[in-house]
């Protein structure tokens, strides 16, 4: 009977006037949506990134049915502005969602913006302020706390490995266990590092191993319950900064300005040929990532933590670093 009733109306009612009516119906629906389908299949930094915009649609549409396309559905658990994850990478009917937003960024760089802003304009909201958001269970917060417990309650977190993405974001072993060896020997107070990452990564000497043992949601946990996360650019970064732990950061083919944060050292060097943005290998010997040495991680971490200069220069006197926190648009 529905589709009688459909076939009679597309024979009385002119194609043009059906198609204006559709026209006219498509227009309401996107100023008016009752559902939006925000997509943006990357990476878990970059879903990390996405939640200022989520939050401005939450309070531009508070009655919308609010979806996100994400391989990493983990990231959204919790979150009160996410009412449903769709599977990434599918195609996205036009019939179930009245808006679709694909939140995009220039592959060329140097970008202009910091990312959460260019996500908020694409989806046509204002940043608030640049803070991410993430909502951890309490099973999770507790297990994350008895971890630190059992390790003394003095833990630092680090993501040695920026993962698959780019190989350009990588640092060097050997620096990575001249900075762990400080952490752990080299000063008063020793701390306990903890290496977070996927398992077939390079495990760092005097780390105790988190590798690929633990889930994603768990790794965040310990990063909140941390003093401290030092990395390369990728998700922890964003994780630190969305549950208030301080960091140091590691720039080399991407830039501080795009995606570094207030209450964040971010050590870049700066190269003529950067930053790229890059996927291919370096053809310039990494120069970026080999500028940064070991004495200027530690002396971030001193800065951060507050050590005297005495503990902040393991290996003779090197020049002070004059990095500040990086100050991204806010309210």
């Amino acid at each position: 009977m529905k589709e009688t009733v459909k076939s009679l109306i597309r024979s009385l009612v002119p194609t043009s006037l059906r198609r204006i009516v559709g026209d006219a119906r498509r227009a309401y629906r996107e100023r008016f949506p009752r559902t939006i389908l925000v997509v943006r299949g990357a990476g878990i930094g970059d879903l990390l990134m996405t939640t200022p915009a989520l939050r401005g649609l939450r309070r531009a549409y508070p009655r919308a049915h609010i979806g996100t396309a994400a391989r990493y559905p983990e990231v959204f658990i919790g979150n009160p502005n996410v009412d449903e994850v769709v599977p990434a990478g599918i195609a996205y009917s036009r019939y179930r969602w009245d808006k679709i937003l694909r939140l995009r960024y220039d592959e060329r760089y140097p970008m202009q913006k910091h990312i959460t802003e260019i996500f908020c304009d694409c989806a046509g909201v204002p940043l608030d302020e640049a803070r991410l958001d993430m909502y951890l269970s309490p099973e999770e917060e507790a297990w994350a706390q008895r971890e630190v417990t059992r390790h003394g309650g003095r833990v630092i977190t680090i993501q040695p490995w920026p993962g698959e993405w780019t190989r350009n974001k990588d640092w060097y072993a050997d620096r990575w266990e001249q900075v762990v060896s400080h952490l752990t020997r080299g000063i008063a107070e020793p701390y306990r590092v903890l290496q977070i990452g996927a398992s077939g990564e390079q495990l760092i000497a005097g780390t105790i191993d988190y590798r690929g043992t633990i889930t994603l949601r768990q790794a965040i946990a310990l990063i909140k319950y941390s003093v401290l996360l030092v990395g390369c650019n990728s998700f922890a970064q964003q994780a630190a900064r969305a549950l208030g732990t301080p960091a140091v950061i590691l720039y080399g083919s991407t830039a501080p300005h795009n995606t570094g944060y207030e209450g964040q050292i971010c050590l870049s060097k700066p190269v003529p040929c950067g930053p790229c943005g890059r996927l291919d290998p370096c053809p310039y010997a990494h120069e970026c990532m080999t500028l940064i040495t070991a004495e200027d991680v530690v002396e971030a971490v001193g800065k951060m933590l507050g050590w005297p200069t005495a503990a902040v220069r393991p290996y003779g006197p090197v020049p002070l670093l004059t990095i500040e926190p990086l100050r991204v648009p806010g309210p």
